[in-house]
């Protein structure tokens, strides 16, 4: 799972180079939550993503459906988030709070 991100961050250069929209359209959308000097990484399945802008425009209930996983990634290291990370950046919440947060909060 460690190698999801850097994965998606090959395929991210990969359509950059110029794979294609098509190319593009099936990776997965990785959402940037910042807070402070973190930055924490969720990827999301990319046929979702008008269903994730619904959400952020309010006309849709949150669910976790829409990640490819409930990992959550640190900065572009690709592994994921230990779990004493997760609790400075949220507190004491759920996965999917923390995911619902970071999809409000974040940028894809």
């Amino acid at each position: 799972r460690e190698g999801a991100c850097a994965k998606v961050a090959e395929e991210e250069r990969d359509a950059m180079k110029g794979g294609g929209d098509k190319a593009r359209d099936q990776s997965p959308l990785v959402v940037h939550y910042r807070n402070n000097h973190k930055v924490l990484l969720a990827l999301i399945d990319p046929t979702m993503r008008e269903q994730v802008d619904k959400f952020r425009e309010g006309k849709l209930e949150f669910t976790t459906n829409w990640f490819m996983s409930d990992d959550i990634f640190e900065d572009r290291l690709g592994m994921q988030a230990s779990t004493s990370l997760l609790e400075s950046v949220f507190g004491n919440i759920s996965r999917s709070a923390m995911l619902q947060t970071m999809l409000s909060q974040g940028e894809y």
